[in-house]
């Protein structure tokens, strides 16, 4: 990745350990490889989708991604979470603050 200490990426690595594991164990590893691609990319300063917010990127994305792909949820589905999630950040929006750098993390 880009920067002075050159950190390697990892997603790659932890996606194919999933990949040999089995049940639980595996839904997790591909949880979390997914996750851990979406912020390198995000860290590397490639183009990410910032849902709900750049700091927790990898977060919803990742799982939706891993629903779809590996439960086969649907995209009806997908976008009915989609649209829970974001009346869910209308209401901490209104009520408090999406912005850490506002309210500290």
């Amino acid at each position: 990745m880009p920067g002075t200490i050159k950190l390697a990426r990892r997603a790659s690595s932890h996606y194919t350990k999933a990949l040999n594991q089995h049940g639980t164990i595996k839904s997790i590893g591909l949880l979390f490889a997914f996750a851990l691609a979406v912020s390198e990319e995000n860290a590397a300063g490639g183009r990410i989708v910032t849902a709900p917010t750049c700091g927790s990127s990898g977060v919803l994305p990742e799982a939706l991604f891993y629903l779809s792909r590996d439960e086969h949820l649907n995209e009806t589905k997908i976008l009915r979470g989609l649209a829970t999630a974001g009346l869910i950040a209308n209401l901490v929006k209104t009520n408090a603050s999406i912005s850490g750098a506002e309210v500290g993390c």
